[in-house]
């Protein structure tokens, strides 16, 4: 049984966030100055197709989804494990103005990391869209936006997927959105 998991992008969770609304100036996030939306600085500019955050000048923040995770029904099978196995995790996002991807986890609740990338520093568009090639499969790409768990591993409380974004030292305007994240399982 294959099984693949995704959620919209605006569910991403911030780990730290901005100063606003917590009463400080400290926090890593910015608003993004769209008139008439508060708190940006805390949950980002959430639209149906995503969200964006804005950074300050050199931070980095961990940005957290929650993935749902299949369900196994058929104890008759052979090689049965009431666990699916996670075999891949997708991220897709956009950067710009200085906003880079430096690392993508993956987690079992609190019980195992489950993939973590080393340092990747990536930028640019990896949101799976891009209609004048074709269609998403040409912009879901290893390493930088698709990344696979070898060997496959069982999850047993749920699996969260954690993004690293590094903004540049020398602005203000760096900006992450993020379309969506999911994995495939296998069972």
């Amino acid at each position: 049984m294959f099984s693949t998991v995704f959620v919209p992008g605006y569910v991403a969770m911030a780990q730290n966030v901005g100063g606003a609304a917590i009463g400080t100036g400290d926090g890593p996030l910015l608003n993004l100055e769209v008139p008439q939306h508060d708190y940006q600085d805390v949950v980002g500019f959430r639209e149906g197709f995503g969200v964006q955050f804005r950074g300050k000048r050199d931070r980095d923040v961990w940005f957290h989804f929650p993935v749902p995770t299949p369900s196994v029904s058929d104890q008759d099978a052979v090689e049965w494990s009431p666990h699916p196995k996670v075999i891949r995790v997708f991220v897709l996002w956009r950067t710009s103005d200085g906003a880079v991807i430096e690392y993508v986890d993956a987690w079992d609740g609190g019980r195992a990391q489950l993939l973590h990338s080393g340092r990747l520093s990536l930028e640019g568009d990896w949101s799976g869209t891009d209609a004048a090639e074709g269609g998403w499969h040409r912009k879901v790409q290893p390493d930088k936006n698709r990344f696979e768990i070898k060997p496959a591993a069982d999850v047993y409380y749920g699996l969260g997927i954690s993004v690293n974004v590094r903004f540049a030292s020398d602005s203000d305007n760096g900006i992450v959105h993020f379309m969506g994240a999911g994995a495939d399982f296998i069972q």
